[in-house]
């Protein structure tokens, strides 16, 4: 968690968890916030997705996520 809700801190907090988290994990994060945004009445999300990764991982996440939606 961003305790201090800074962005470097943020960006440190990022650089541990991105070499660790597995597709499942970002896929399970993407739909849960999903759901939660559609519960907010929200009918439309911006991302972020980030494309630093070699693997891009995120990516790949993000438009499996579009397509099932």
């Amino acid at each position: 968690m961003n305790v201090s809700d800074s962005l470097l801190e943020g960006i440190s907090l990022w650089s541990e968890l991105n070499p660790i988290q597995s597709v499942d994990e970002i896929m399970d994060r993407a739909l849960q916030y999903c759901d939660l945004a559609v519960s907010m009445g929200l009918g439309a999300i911006r991302t972020h997705v980030d494309t630093c990764d070699d693997d891009l991982k995120g990516v790949e996440v993000l438009l499996d996520v579009c397509a099932k939606l």
